[in-house]
């Protein structure tokens, strides 16, 4: 298991989201939505286009253990969120945007560590009015991404952002054939939460959000019934694409190196890698 850090910089991002001047003023929540994806798939490129029009709440992955410690920091409590309906209502209370929508986003690692069994899963999840599910079509690439992102510590550059100094990352067939095994577990787990909920979920994949950004946020806010904030979407992107020569580099090398080694993997398992499922 990779060990997880956290850099400065992405310190500052997550203190900086959860801290009293970024909160929104109180309005009750009439409306709440979710984003499920899984690492590496866009979600903060979406959650920050939604953000950015003011009328869609500020979603971040607020149960994901640093967002949970800078919560835990600016109330001056301890230990775990063991009370899952305080922090909740923590969140709504300054992160509903003024028009009552309250965002939020999970990857199903994040939702599987908070409630660790399926009807306190199910609880949860049904209390959402709407579903942003989001995959990326190019599994080699996401876990490619994956795994540069924890050899790093870099999860997101913000539009403006200095480079943020981590760890040299260093190519690994079975780092990356982990990640790809992650991911296909995740979507698997999301597909079974989110089907009583299919007429509340609209699907996105990461590949046409980057390609069509404008146009796809604005379906995204269409089937949130939020047409009316289009007019105040930033186009430009609030996040910028990590994926550079490195990235196409280690996915060729991938694929080569799977080709080199499939004889070892059943064909389920060769299908995941080279995103077939």
């Amino acid at each position: 298991m990779h060990d997880f850090t956290i850099l400065p910089g992405e310190l500052v991002k997550i203190e900086r989201d959860m801290a009293p001047e970024n909160d929104f003023p109180r309005t009750p929540c009439r409306f709440s939505y979710l984003i499920c994806s899984t690492p590496r798939s866009g979600s903060w490129l979406l959650a920050t286009g939604l953000a950015s029009t003011g009328a869609a709440g500020r979603p971040s992955e607020f149960f994901s253990p640093p967002y949970v410690q800078a919560y835990l920091a600016r109330t001056g409590r301890t230990g775990a969120v063991s009370q899952r309906s305080p922090y909740m209502r923590f969140l709504k209370a300054h992160r509903t945007s003024p028009n009552g929508v309250f965002g939020m986003k999970m990857h199903f690692s994040h939702l599987a560590m908070t409630f660790a069994g399926a009807d306190d899963q199910a609880a949860f999840l049904g209390a959402f009015h709407r579903f942003i599910y989001l995959t990326r079509r190019n599994k080699v690439a996401q876990a490619v991404s994956f795994w540069k992102a924890l050899s790093t510590s870099v999860y997101r550059v913000e539009r403006g952002d200095a480079a943020d100094e981590g760890p040299e990352a260093a190519y690994s067939f079975p780092g990356i054939a982990e990640r790809l095994h992650a991911i296909a577990d995740q979507e698997r787990d999301w597909c079974d939460r989110l089907s009583p909920f299919r007429d509340r979920t609209y699907a996105l994949h990461y590949e046409d959000l980057a390609s069509r950004y404008v146009e796809n946020l604005e379906q995204v806010l269409t089937a949130l019934d939020l047409a009316e904030a289009i007019p105040a979407l930033d186009p430009e992107p609030q996040v910028l694409a990590q994926q550079d020569e490195t990235s196409r580099r280690w996915e060729h090398r991938f694929r080569h190196d799977l080709r080199c080694a499939e004889s070892r993997f059943d064909p389920a398992t060769s299908a995941i890698f080279e995103g077939e499922q």
